[in-house]
């Protein structure tokens, strides 16, 4: 796939990351914060499924997108992206050619993102 121009960077999302705090009882609580904001990158959906979820029939609307945005260090899988109001679980995270120039990550909402 090839590298987005600069016109195709016209979306703003913030990659979070997920960090354990003390609550007022000293024990610890989840939450996510921004590890980067107001991050411009391209948006390419590219599949959708509804897979059962239950044995019972239940169905989850997921839906796989890719985000290409200019080279971010220290991104990993265990973040999550939020874009449009959604939040998208970063499958894959992928250093385009390994010239950290350009970080695609591939996402998915619907199932466990973590919201």
């Amino acid at each position: 796939m090839p590298t987005p121009t600069i016109g195709q960077l016209n979306r703003k999302i913030t990659i979070e990351q997920l960090t354990q705090s003390k609550d007022a009882e000293g024990g610890l609580t989840d939450s996510w914060s921004a590890f980067a904001s107001d991050v411009w990158a391209s948006v390419d959906n590219y599949s959708g499924s509804e897979p059962s979820i239950t044995k019972h029939g239940g169905l989850a609307g997921v839906s796989r997108v890719l985000f290409r945005l200019r080279y971010i260090s220290g991104v990993t899988s265990s973040m999550r992206v939020v874009y449009d109001s959604k939040y998208y679980a970063i499958k894959h995270v992928s250093n385009y050619k390994e010239m950290n120039k350009w970080l695609y990550l591939d996402c998915e909402t619907g199932k466990n993102t973590g919201h």
